[in-house]
C-alpha cells in the first residue's frame, strides 16, 4: 500500500509515522487530534489490504463540545449554530 490515509479528525502514532514499508497486511492505528475525542466501539486503525489499499478509515474520533462562551456585556449573540470544536460564535454590539 502507498502511505496510510490521512485523517481530518486524527494523525498517526507516532510509531508509523517514519515508516515507508507498508506490505499487505500491515495495521497502522492513529490518535484523535486536539478537539476530537475517541468514540467507543470505533477501531482506530487500518490494515493493508491485498488489493494494495487500505481498508476503510471510519470516524472513530469525533469532535468535543465546548463550553458556553457567555453573553457579552453591551451586546448579544448574533449567530450560533453548536458548542462543538471548529465551530464560531459571532456577536453584535448595541446601540449606543
Amino acid at each position: 500500500c502507498g502511505a496510510p490515509t490521512r485523517l481530518h479528525f486524527a494523525e498517526l502514532n507516532e510509531e508509523h509515522r517514519n515508516e515507508i514499508d507498508f506490505s499487505v497486511g500491515k495495521t497502522v492505528k492513529y490518535t484523535c487530534r486536539p478537539g476530537y475525542a475517541k468514540r467507543p466501539g470505533l477501531s482506530p486503525a487500518i490494515t493493508c489490504l491485498e488489493s494494495g489499499v487500505w481498508s476503510e478509515a471510519l470516524e472513530f474520533c469525533q469532535r468535543q463540545q465546548c463550553d458556553h462562551p457567555g453573553e457579552p456585556m453591551n451586546g448579544r449573540i448574533t449567530l450560533f449554530t453548536d458548542l462543538l470544536f471548529g465551530s464560531t460564535v459571532s456577536y453584535g454590539c448595541e446601540e449606543g
